[in-house]
């Protein structure tokens, strides 16, 4: 099932979020005229993302940027991301950052339950406002196989309201530093 999800701009205002939601449609149309695709956009107007979910299974959910098709009539998944020239370095070698890779592949198996399903899955970085990068990949069988696991994990963390386990790595430790913060605030506030 796919579904709008609105959000209010004068929240996120000056933000790199806002900043990346400006951008995101154009990174996506450069991307399509570099590689002849035609972009497809599963958004309803004015809605901040599509979301998409399978009711069967709610672990499997994600916020595709786009679907596109290749000129063989594929469709994929496409994910954007705007990004700090500072992080050039992880889109050098034709592998994107692996918190990215395994979301572009999850979004691929989340999407398999559309009328047109994805063959590939694909990001699209714009690097320090004017360099490139696009990595396109197959549907990874035996990981999403084995990351579906994980998901259904999460997921049922989600449900119950308990924190998952900590893995201990700088990005896990720099997420849950900003839910805090803004835990914190929130508190403050009341």
């Amino acid at each position: 099932r796919v579904f709008p999800t609105p959000i209010d701009e004068s929240e996120i205002k000056g933000t790199p979020m806002y900043f990346g939601l400006r951008l995101e449609r154009a990174i996506a149309e450069a991307a399509c005229d570099m590689r002849g695709w035609t972009l497809i956009d599963l958004r309803a107007p004015g809605a901040f993302c599509a979301s998409v979910v399978v009711d069967a299974e709610p672990h499997l959910r994600s916020t595709p940027d786009f679907l596109v098709r290749d000129a063989a009539g594929r469709i994929g998944v496409l994910q954007i991301k705007n990004v700090d020239i500072s992080k050039r370095d992880e889109w050098s070698d034709g592998v994107g950052p692996v918190e990215y890779e395994i979301q572009v592949q999850h979004e691929g198996m989340t999407c398999l339950t559309l009328e047109e399903t994805p063959k590939f899955v694909a990001l699209a970085a714009l690097i320090g406002g004017n360099q490139s990068a696009i990595i396109e990949r197959e549907l990874d069988t035996p990981f999403l196989s084995a990351w579906l696991d994980q998901a259904a994990a999460f997921w049922r963390c989600v449900e119950r309201k308990t924190p998952p386990p900590v893995d201990g790595r700088f990005e896990t430790l720099r997420a849950a530093k900003r839910v805090w913060i803004e835990r914190a605030k929130a508190i403050r506030a009341n």
